[in-house]
């Protein structure tokens, strides 16, 4: 009676474990199931040799990268596969380098874990087979999905099978023969190197690297290898590839979206920080750059305000005043993959400028405040480029977050010069005025103010003031009915007197506030007026 395929389930959940197990069994395989990592390990410990392990990421009482570390030790023609969340899939992406077979998220489909399981096997099997015997099955070697190649101890390859030929788009006999380094590109020889040197010394690994095919195109593929040896003489190495392209190209853009939402974050925090206008549009235009691996581009604003980065001075003016001089091109996106293809297009007048400055593809897009258009942006290109969806949507966030900021700074840059126009003005009054806010710090004070202050309580900028000429500040800030002053005679020499009127600031940078009026009203005896 032939033998089940033993698959060991690691997985604190109970109901999975039940699930995987029914399945597994009705498939015809011979599943065991625990519920903690060590309890795992100790029956690989206690002589179980299970095919594949289905291990959870994350379990109660270890690690699941740690429980397949330690399978792998003790184990190791055991294929892992990682189970894992949507949230831990770069953990699993790690697992995976760290010599998993494969990951499978949850939910799981199970027609996609039965069929990652089943290669999982064929690959256990046809390193097992390969390695130990020196006479292997051809039928297997020629039907498994898995690349296989046998080289000599000089580096030819002396057997293939269809897959790894088809892999790297040749016929088998076109293959055979061929050194290595024909199928390698030259940047990736020293990791092929360095496995060879480890085979010489009866190593078997792992690894991955980038093979070149026929057409130029590379493959990205996990190698599984090891040593070829007659007695004691090494005579070559036998090696099972699996395509990993798509898993590298997903790791890829799971590392691009990571870098646009960080540049996207830096430029959320330039916006809400930044307190000059030309600071916001010189870091907003880098980060952008940054984003979309460009060197060249432009911001420019209603007012004047402008960026240029990788670009000649002259087109502060030239691309701006061209935009502008078609309304729509400022009001809406534009994407050119290739100026020099847009012939007689909606934009063929702006093929001359773009020409100018040496400029193939370009996007540009309106930076929009609140209510309207302040202005636009434009990225380029030295050379033909297509724009993507996820890159149009990206910059017209920028654009938006970008638009939002710059109205916020010019709103505090009119702020800032009212501001200094009501100090010059109240400077100009004789009597004091004075704001405070509840704790007694002192928000805004006119040159009288200041003088009086200095008379009437020991003043320190930036710290509260805690009474008027003897007088708890408290007592001020209750409004008097009869809404006469507060009157403060001072009784040292020389004797002055002050009224103090007192009403709370209903606008004001906070709320709390109070505005004093301060008048010294002695006469030249020292009297009240």
């Amino acid at each position: 009676m032939e033998q089940k395929v033993s698959i060991l389930i690691v997985d604190d959940d109970p109901q999975l474990r039940k699930t995987l197990s029914d399945i597994l069994t009705a498939k015809g395989f011979a599943p065991e199931a625990v519920d903690r990592g060590k309890t795992a390990l100790e029956k690989i410990e206690g002589g179980m040799n299970p095919a594949v392990a289905l291990i959870d990421l994350r379990l109660d009482d270890m690690p699941g990268l740690e429980v397949m570390r330690e399978i792998n030790d003790l184990s190791q023609s055991t294929e892992c596969i990682i189970l894992t969340g949507y949230a831990s899939r770069e953990t699993a992406i790690e697992a995976v380098n760290l010599g998993a077979y494969s990951y499978v998220e949850k939910p799981y489909d199970v027609d996609r874990l039965l069929l990652t399981i089943r290669r999982a096997i064929e690959r256990r099997e046809a390193v097992e087979e390969l390695i130990r015997l020196k006479d292997f099955n051809q039928g297997i070697v020629q039907n498994t999905m898995e690349g296989i190649v046998v080289q000599d101890d000089r580096g030819y390859f002396s057997s293939t099978n269809p897959a790894a030929a088809d892999l790297l788009g040749y016929t088998m006999d076109e293959l055979l023969g061929r050194h290595w380094t024909e199928v390698v590109p030259p940047d990736q020889h020293a990791i092929v190197q360095s496995a060879d040197e480890r085979r010489v010394r009866g190593d078997s690994d792992r690894y991955e690297v980038q093979l070149a095919r026929k057409d130029g195109a590379r493959v990205h593929v996990l190698v599984s290898g090891g040593p070829r040896f007659e007695g004691d003489r090494f005579i070559g190495t036998m090696a099972v590839f699996t395509d990993i392209t798509d898993r590298k190209l997903a790791e890829e853009e799971i590392r691009r979206r990571a870098s646009q939402q960080e540049a996207i974050n830096a430029i959320i925090v330039t916006a809400a920080r930044a307190q000059e206008l030309s600071e916001l549009i010189e870091k907003t235009l880098n980060h952008t750059l940054c984003i979309l691996g460009l060197e060249q581009g432009g911001i420019w604003l209603e007012g004047g305000d402008q960026a240029i980065i990788g670009l000649p001075m002259e087109m502060q003016s030239a691309i701006p005043q061209a935009l502008q001089d078609d309304r729509s091109s400022v009001e809406n996106l534009i994407a050119i993959e290739d100026w020099e293809l847009e012939g007689k297009g909606p934009y063929a007048d702006l093929i001359p400028v773009m020409a100018g400055f040496g400029i193939r593809s370009s996007l540009t897009f309106p930076i929009v405040g609140e209510e309207k258009i302040i202005g636009g942006m434009t990225l380029a290109s030295p050379r033909p480029r297509l724009w993507s969806v996820e890159e149009i949507g990206l910059v017209e966030v920028v654009g938006r977050h970008l638009g939002v900021a710059a109205e916020r700074l010019s709103l505090l840059e009119k702020t800032r010069e009212q501001t200094l126009q009501m100090r010059g003005v109240l400077d100009t009054v004789q009597d004091g005025i004075l704001m405070l806010d509840s704790s007694g710090h002192v928000l805004l004070a006119n040159s009288a103010a200041r003088n009086y202050l200095s008379i009437l309580t020991d003043f320190d900028q930036g710290k509260a003031i805690s009474d008027l000429g003897g007088i708890p500040l408290q007592e001020f800030f209750t409004v008097r009915k009869d809404i006469l002053p507060h009157t403060v005679k001072l009784k040292i020499e020389p004797r002055r007197s002050f009224e103090i009127y007192v009403n709370p600031a209903y606008v004001g940078p906070e709320t709390g506030s109070w505005t004093l009026l301060i008048r010294e009203v002695t006469d030249a005896s020292g009297q009240l007026k």
